[in-house]
């Protein structure tokens, strides 16, 4: 599975080499560049690290299940087939390398903004801004980002089964994907509603006990592991992959 994960992220690194260096290049230029109102330099430099500012954000969210939708709609599980690894192997290495896609453009963004902050405010203001947010309660921030890690690896997991249901529905035709989309509204909204008559709504703004994050991450799992079998089933059964 690691090797797996390893070869992955090679490849990833191999085919966007080009444009990893051009970003890097970017951010430098940003970096160093002083603001100006020069429009050539607008065009050339700020506006595109702003567009790329967005696209990593949206990709925090989107990119890593994307990257396992992909595996599927470009055929490449041909190849994974011949990998002596069972296919619940193979698929969990989908789900870290999601994972690991999604960190890559948090870490991006994060990056990014911090370039931006640090071009425009002053830097006692931003070591006093430090200060504050080290001082929060960080038991809450720790519960608030396990929350959304597992909402996350949850939206890869029930997105990579729809995709998969829609694939088993129509396997050599294309809109697939639009399929899918319908079959993860109606889902998402029935699980959803699971939840809402769990706990109350007050629980997704942070409003809850030490109980309730153990209650709502214990069901994600099992909803998380769930989808995962269920696509492997499928992935074996209904499209015959990795026999």
């Amino acid at each position: 599975m690691f090797k797996y994960i390893k070869w992955e992220l090679f490849a990833f690194y191999k085919k966007n080499l080009k444009w990893l260096i051009a970003v890097a290049v970017l951010y430098g230029l940003v970096l160093i560049l002083p603001p100006t109102t020069d429009g050539a330099m607008v065009s050339l430099v700020y506006l595109p690290f702003g567009i790329l500012l967005i696209l990593f954000f949206l990709g925090a969210f989107f990119f890593g299940t994307k990257k396992v939708i992909d595996t599927f709609r470009n055929r490449t599980f041909l190849l994974e087939s011949m990998i002596p690894s069972s296919p619940y192997k193979i698929l969990l290495a989908k789900y870290i390398m999601a994972i690991i896609m999604n960190i890559f453009c948090i870490m991006m963004f994060l990056i990014g903004i911090s370039i931006v902050l640090f071009r425009t405010l002053d830097v006692n203001f931003m070591i006093e801004a430090f200060n504050v947010i080290l001082e929060m309660d960080l038991g809450t921030l720790l519960m608030v980002g396990i929350n959304l890690f597992v909402a996350a690896l949850s939206f890869t997991a029930l997105v990579t089964l729809c995709y998969i249901i829609a694939k088993c529905i129509m396997p050599n035709r294309r809109g697939s994907v639009v399929v899918g989309i319908i079959i993860w509204y109606f889902l998402n909204y029935f699980i959803s509603q699971i939840f809402i008559g769990i706990f109350d709504n007050n629980f997704f703004f942070g409003y809850y006990e030490f109980s309730e994050f153990i209650l709502f991450n214990l069901v994600s799992l099992g909803l998380i592991c769930l989808y995962y079998f269920i696509t492997v089933k499928l992935i074996e059964d209904k499209l015959e992959i990795y026999h």
